[in-house]
């Protein structure tokens, strides 16, 4: 296992836990097709109560000399999200009916989350 996988894992698995702590339940870690990858999906309520999937893409960086983690998440990347999104929700007719959310998730080299932001 590379370093930099290892570090990925380990910063998904901080805001899987950071999610769980804010009533998400995880139901995938790093989906993939043949084109794209989702990070972490997971289901919460919203304040009304009904059920929203959210599709999280984990972004962490060392330090914050060349940005923060969501500066990453350029147009391309977000078209990308979109379309694992809708193959994940085509592919699982359950859960079809729920309001999908894009969201990125930004963690620090302490493996903290610093931000979690809706984007889409």
């Amino acid at each position: 296992m590379k370093n930099t996988t290892a570090i990925g894992q380990r910063a998904e698995a901080a805001v899987a836990t950071w999610l769980a702590k804010r009533h998400h339940q995880i139901i995938a870690r790093n989906w993939r097709t043949k084109t794209c990858e989702i990070d972490l999906i997971s289901l919460a309520p919203n304040q009304s109560g009904t059920t929203e999937i959210y599709f999280t893409e984990v972004k962490m960086r060392q330090s914050p000399d060349f940005g923060d983690g969501l500066a990453a998440i350029t147009p391309a990347k977000l078209h990308q999200m979109h379309r694992a999104a809708e193959f994940f929700l085509q592919q699982r007719p359950q859960f079809a009916r729920l309001q999908p959310l894009l969201a990125a998730a930004y963690v620090n080299g302490s493996f903290t989350v610093q931000d979690y932001v809706i984007i889409y």
